[in-house]
């Protein structure tokens, strides 16, 4: 397995066969879709993958486990992109994902949605995903591994977002709005 630059993300497909399946290996666990069935794993369950190319076993059982094991395919890939957007932020920061604070949080939501080094930037009500992502992850990590560090990462203030995002939704059409009048000449009084 080779190594990659960053934190990746692959999607179970049981409806194509297992490419792996002569691999002697592989062949040594039995059949991969059989195993990753047996182990939770349903077609459209997303295996993220760390920057040294291999799963992460800890991350994964996310996923498989509670309610995330009933959930849709849609709410899984946007859950996963949201991850592995995170564990980037947080390795180039120095920190993995289950040190983080709520410090990391803002950090990253300032990033995501302000910073100007950021080619990516998203939308306030884009954030939305983000937060619902990381808040189901690390409710189901606190449980599942009991550790502190889980505790310190908040449950974001929708409410407090969604009203921000509403106001620079308002200021981005006034602004529009001036432009457009600035451009035809009308100005405004």
């Amino acid at each position: 397995m080779g190594v990659l630059e960053h934190w990746s993300v692959d999607f179970y497909d049981f409806t194509v066969p297992d490419q792996l399946r002569n691999d002697p290996d592989v062949l040594r666990f039995g059949r991969l879709h059989e195993r990753a069935a047996r182990n939770g794993a349903r077609h459209g369950t997303p295996v993220i993958l760390s920057p040294s190319g291999r799963p992460n076993h800890r991350v994964n059982l996310f996923f498989r486990e509670e309610k995330m094991a009933a959930s849709e395919p849609g709410t899984w890939r946007r859950y996963a992109y949201t991850l592995i957007v995170w564990f980037d932020f947080l390795d180039a920061i120095g920190r993995s994902w289950d040190d983080a604070t709520v410090r990391d949080v803002e950090a990253f939501k300032d990033w995501r949605l302000t910073d100007l080094r950021n080619e990516e930037r998203i939308r306030a009500t884009s954030f939305d995903t983000d937060r619902a992502g990381l808040n189901s992850f690390y409710s189901w990590a606190s449980k599942r591994y009991g550790t502190g560090q889980h505790r310190d990462v908040p449950l974001l203030d929708q409410r407090r977002d969604r009203a921000a995002a509403q106001a620079a939704q308002h200021l981005t059409i006034i602004e529009r709005h001036r432009d457009s009048a600035t451009e035809d000449g009308r100005g405004i009084a």
